[in-house]
């Protein structure tokens, strides 16, 4: 009997924890890992959110060119407030992320340290309920206090930021003429320009529209102080003009992001050339615009023949009869008189009051191939 094994005799030797087991709990105690998990999420939210966030700016830098330097101050308002919930909620929410895994990892920690002191199994559904709802709460209130904090550092900041930026931008003067010397508030006013042809074009379409802004934001860390651009499509693909006297709202108008448009409910879009010049006037540029082209491409004057003829009261079908035919010349002066009466929905300003718009092109590159003594020409335009 002295030599019976006893059953109830522990084992030699405990059953060690696999290596898997001892690397997650090596990797879950680590501070790090949560904080790059929570910039990870937030990182995430972030980026899905980077349309809406700069659609807030955008409609911001709108208001603030319509309004005032001294009246900005609920578009900034409102665009802050707009920016403070959504990083504190993008905060919230990244928080939650890491707070979710963390508080299963706490959870199941004291439940199995319960475990070990060997409570029954109705002391431990007991435990696990009250700590199941503390941990929650603490987790809750820890998330509402820091989303409010962010959103609050992140509206007053973002307030500030806005309202400095608009009270800061420079106002432009009307470019005279003392002689032949441009003069810009009593002092020389030197051109140092470039041509982008394409601005209202790429402006009447959404996912080309950022260009403009880059554009002319480039030129003005280069230093150049005018560009000249289109004022006119006749008749073609994005036509501003689309017959005589008929223009296409879709070039005028370019519709604005439809997040922000759903949460701002008078907000009705922006118009294509209206942006550019806005967008001018914001980088301290100043534009030539010009009005027709000789070539065909954009109309030009051969749209402009081909709509009299097709009405059947064009003189002739030669493109040069933009010069001479009254009808022709009629229809041009009312593209012309429309423009300069027209008011830009962003700045307010008509095109012909608008200091911003540095001179006009009548034409693109003028020539009258029937009379090459020039005469027309200088009759004509």
């Amino acid at each position: 009997m002295e030599n019976q094994e006893d059953d109830t005799a522990p084992p030699t030797a405990k059953q060690q924890p696999s290596s898997t087991y001892h690397l997650f709990l090596t990797i879950m105690s680590k501070r790090t890992t949560w904080v790059c998990l929570f910039v990870l999420v937030y990182a995430i939210l972030l980026s899905s959110s980077w349309n809406f966030l700069k659609s807030v700016l955008s409609w911001y830098k709108e208001q603030a060119q319509v309004t005032s330097a001294a009246s900005s101050g609920w578009p900034a308002l409102y665009a802050s407030v707009l920016l403070g919930a959504v990083f504190g909620l993008l905060s919230m929410v990244a928080a939650l992320a890491v707070a979710v895994p963390a508080t299963l990892v706490i959870w199941i920690t004291v439940l199995v340290l319960l475990t070990f002191f060997g409570k029954p199994r109705r002391a431990l559904v007991i435990e696990g309920r009250k700590i199941t709802r503390d941990i929650v709460g603490f987790v809750f209130k820890i998330l509402l206090k820091e989303g409010n904090v962010v959103a609050a550092v992140c509206a007053v900041l973002g307030y500030f930021a806005l309202f400095r930026r608009n009270s800061e931008e420079p106002e432009l003067a009307f470019v005279t003429r003392n002689g032949t010397q441009f003069m810009v508030d009593g002092r020389p006013f030197y051109i140092n320009g470039w041509n982008s042809y394409w601005l209202m074009d790429h402006s009447a379409e959404d996912d080309r529209k950022p260009r403009v802004s880059a554009m002319l934001e480039a030129g003005a860390r280069m230093g150049l102080t005018v560009c000249r651009t289109w004022a006119f499509n006749d008749g073609g693909y994005n036509a501003l003009q689309v017959s005589p006297g008929r223009f296409d709202e879709r070039v005028f108008k370019s519709l604005h992001t439809r997040e922000l448009a759903v949460m701002i409910s008078d907000f009705t879009g922006h118009k294509a050339l209206d942006y550019v010049i806005a967008e001018a006037r914001q980088h301290g540029i100043r534009l030539l615009l010009c009005l027709v082209n000789n070539l065909k491409p954009y109309g030009g004057k051969t749209q402009y023949v081909k709509w009299a003829w097709e009405e059947g009261i064009g003189l002739s079908s030669s493109n040069d009869s933009f010069f001479f035919d009254p009808t022709i010349k009629r229809y041009f002066k009312n593209y012309v008189k429309t423009l300069l009466t027209r008011k830009n929905t962003i700045t307010g300003i008509e095109y012909r009051n608008d200091p911003s718009i540095f001179g006009w092109e009548l034409m693109n590159e003028p020539r009258c191939m029937s009379d090459p003594s020039g005469d027309t020409l200088q009759v004509s335009l």
